[in-house]
């Protein structure tokens, strides 16, 4: 399905671009988060779309003889609300000046509409069913030579009704109030009807009981500041790791900043910490908090450090409550105000064990999760307070990979552990120390890695 993915790189770039083909050029705020996740999900782009809207349009007749007729080229909206409509606002737009109705007068309540554009006709009966469950009758699907389209559209709550011509109010103002407060409430009919649909989509394509693993190309980029075990946050951050020094390669623990579009370094400063790899960090409110690595494989740490992104001040985090083991190759992970560790290394064992810290508190406390399975080396993402943890090691046999067929899910809420099955075409190899990130609460895009004896 080429032809779809280059269809839907081309719309996305329009989109950004803000070259929309209505006249206001930008997707309504109301379905923005919508719209958004569609178009982030793999099997979907939308080509046009609008919330809903009351308006009222003043059109210009092609001829005189179809000056009494609905037929116009051309003309201005005089009113388009995402929002209920007061009267006031209506006679200020419509009725105080009397010049502006020169024309055919359109009265209108349009609803949410929004036409998609499907990777293939499964997807597209997917979407389709989601419109239907909801209430939008009147949804199709149309299979052209190059694109599967569906449209998401109902007309139960249309209204067109013409108000005025050539400068006369045609109906009486008490009429004019009837009709805007049934516009206004076929208005919340509609923002209801489409809460539904966001619903829908949220339970039918965006919270699945099996997640979907696809091959994603990667471009070479130039390796920048080169250095294993290090931790690096949105690709701005470097700390610490196993990098080149003068007298060959050794534990660092400096911190480096590098420009993400440039991939210069823009800094570089030594931190009075020891020298560390396998270490991990999280970033809140400015400062890096940094938990546990390794000095060499039998000192394992397990302290905790404060880098402040400002100042490059480091201090010590003083703790209540029993930390940690020491340990490296383990994962931290932030959720809201937490950091959550989970599993890990030694140097004679691996560890199921789940640490939680509070940084809001005046003084954290370690609190002690549900243990899972013994892993280390791999990755992990947090999805709306789940941690997917991805492939590792179970053992410290170098040939124990944990598989991918399946995802370790460690909800922070209910403090649990489930276990997801995976699908795909090609479900990718079982791999440790790969690099796991996730986009806009959806994707998860998991990256290099190291299989068995060979990377």
């Amino acid at each position: 399905m080429l032809a779809f993915d280059a269809s839907k790189r081309e719309s996305l770039q329009k989109l950004q671009d803000a070259i929309d083909k209505s006249p206001k050029g930008s997707i309504d705020a109301p379905i923005v988060d919508m719209i958004e996740a569609l178009n982030a999900h793999p099997n979907y782009v939308t080509s046009s779309s609008y919330s809903g809207r009351i308006a009222v349009f003043c059109g210009v007749a092609q001829n005189e003889a179809t000056l009494m007729h609905l037929i116009t080229k051309g003309g201005k909206w005089l009113v388009s609300s995402h929002a209920p409509v007061s009267y006031d606002e209506l006679h200020a737009k419509v009725l105080a000046d009397p010049s502006v109705l020169n024309g055919m007068v359109i009265f209108k309540h349009e609803p949410f509409i929004m036409h998609v554009q499907c990777r293939d006709e499964e997807a597209a009966k997917v979407m389709l069913q989601c419109g239907l469950a909801c209430g939008f009758r009147e949804s199709g699907i149309v299979l052209g030579n190059k694109k599967t389209m569906v449209a998401i559209r109902t007309t139960a709550n249309s209204m067109e009704i013409p108000i005025a011509l050539n400068g006369k109010l045609m109906l009486d103002e008490n009429y004019l109030q009837w009709i805007l407060a049934i516009a206004n409430e076929k208005f919340e009919a509609n923002r209801l009807k489409t809460q539904r649909f966001m619903q829908e989509l949220d339970s039918t394509l965006f919270s699945l009981p099996r997640m979907l693993l696809q091959d994603v190309a990667a471009s070479q980029a130039d390796t920048v500041v080169p250095r294993a075990g290090h931790s690096n946050k949105n690709s701005l951050c470097i700390v610490g790791g196993q990098g080149q020094t003068s007298n060959g390669t050794a534990r660092l623990s400096d911190l480096v900043i590098f420009d993400r579009t440039t991939k210069n370094v823009i800094k570089t400063t030594a931190l009075s910490m020891s020298p560390r790899m396998h270490h991990t960090a999280v970033e809140r409110q400015g400062k890096l908090i940094l938990f546990g690595g390794r000095a060499s494989p039998a000192k394992p740490l397990n302290d905790l450090i404060s880098i402040d992104m400002t100042s490059f001040n480091v201090e010590n985090i003083t703790v209540d409550g029993s930390p940690p083991s020491p340990r490296w190759g383990h994962t931290s992970i932030l959720v809201g105000t937490k950091m959550i560790v989970i599993g890990g290394r030694n140097a004679t064992s691996v560890l199921s064990d789940v640490h939680i810290l509070d940084l809001s508190s005046k003084t954290p406390s370690w609190k002690y999760g549900a243990c899972g399975k013994p892993m280390f080396a791999h990755s992990a993402v947090n999805v709306k307070g789940k941690i997917y943890c991805f492939g590792g090691r179970s053992n410290l046999d170098a040939l124990s990979d944990i598989s991918l067929d399946t995802i370790q899910v460690y909800d922070s809420t209910l403090d649990n552990w489930s276990i997801e099955s995976t699908s795909g075409k090609t479900i990718p190899s079982a791999r440790s120390n790969a690099q796991a990130v996730i986009v806009q609460d959806q994707h998860g895009i998991l990256t290099a890695g190291i299989q068995a004896e060979r990377q």
